[in-house]
């Protein structure tokens, strides 16, 4: 197992205090891919609670079943390469690594070099990809395992598994999902590599589409550009706001109301008891949980605490 360093850990994040080690998603998705291996090795059966998604110690874990494991600051420098090439892997498996593989690296297995991306590919390459189909409404998503090349989230699929998202999943709801779905995924390529079947379809050319970083905008509950469904996908895949004078409001929970026909302009407040009923471009959004600078308050609280009345407009 090979992971990245803290300090590489550090820049890819902006912060100085996350660890690569403990980071909940890294940890998700390397305990996954290692329940398959595991299984192979001197530990016929892992306990439920190495496999299941949680916050894990990878190292720690890697330790406790004797697989070897290295933090690197540069997956792609020359002491990287050496390491790789005195491992001499089969194969090698990349779920969720935070570098760009070079070819260099690609070239060190002597079968193949899988990566897994949490989308059922070509659609939805690039960066969380998790959030873009709930920010679509998409009913469906994957884990496609699929050989690694010079083109990012390109090349021949080996393995794809199907992930159904439910009106009411939530960004960690989806996470949780995929994470699931990741051994199931590395058994599926462990099969493929045994049959000695040809992969699927390239994916280096043709259909799909790629999206990066979303940005404050993506994230913008924009009352009049947005009817309701669309609002509250952008709740569901994370990080909604609205301003309220100086304060960002972010919106961590919300339906759509089931009486839509219009009685206000968009970002017009209609209703706040149980919850904050705000018109849209099309249809009503009801808030039900808030974030307020850092703190997270029922609706009918924030609307007290903040003086939100019926026939405010929102920004």
């Amino acid at each position: 197992v090979v992971l990245p360093s803290e300090a590489r850990w550090r820049r890819f994040s902006g912060t100085s205090s996350s660890s690569p080690t403990k980071h909940r998603s890294l940890a998700r998705r390397a305990v996954a891919g290692l329940s398959s291996r595991l299984r192979h090795g001197k530990c016929d059966a892992l306990p439920r609670r190495v496999i299941a998604p949680g916050p894990f110690d990878v190292q720690q874990l890697c330790r406790q079943f004797g697989v070897p494991c290295h933090a690197v600051d540069d997956a792609n420098d020359d002491a990287s390469l050496a390491l790789l090439n005195h491992l001499r892997p089969d194969v090698l498996l990349s779920a969720g690594y935070i570098q760009i593989l070079s070819p260099a690296v690609l070239s060190v297995p002597r079968k193949i070099a899988v990566n897994f991306h949490p989308s059922s590919l070509p659609y939805y390459r690039g960066r969380h990809p998790h959030y873009w189909a709930l920010w679509h409404g998409e009913q469906s998503t994957g884990v496609t395992a699929h050989r690694m090349g010079p083109r990012i989230d390109a090349g021949s699929i080996l393995h794809h598994e199907q992930i159904a998202i439910s009106p009411n999943d939530y960004y960690e709801d989806l996470y949780t999902k995929i994470n699931a779905a990741v051994p199931l995924a590395v058994d599926g390529v462990d099969r493929f590599l045994l049959s000695g079947e040809t992969p699927r379809a390239d994916l280096s050319d043709g259909e799909g589409s790629y999206f990066s970083e979303p940005t404050a905008e993506h994230r913008t509950l924009d009352w009049s550009r947005l009817d309701a469904r669309s609002a509250r996908n952008r709740v569901r895949s994370g990080g909604a706001f609205f301003q309220l004078g100086r304060k960002r409001v972010s919106v961590l929970s919300a339906e759509v109301a089931t009486n839509d026909s219009p009685r206000g302009r968009p970002g017009e407040v209609l209703a706040c008891d149980e919850a904050i009923d705000v018109e849209t471009a099309q249809g009503v959004l009801r808030l039900t949980e808030l974030n307020i600078e850092g703190a997270v308050y029922a609706s009918r609280d924030v609307a007290s605490q903040l003086r939100i009345r019926p026939q405010m407009v929102l920004a």
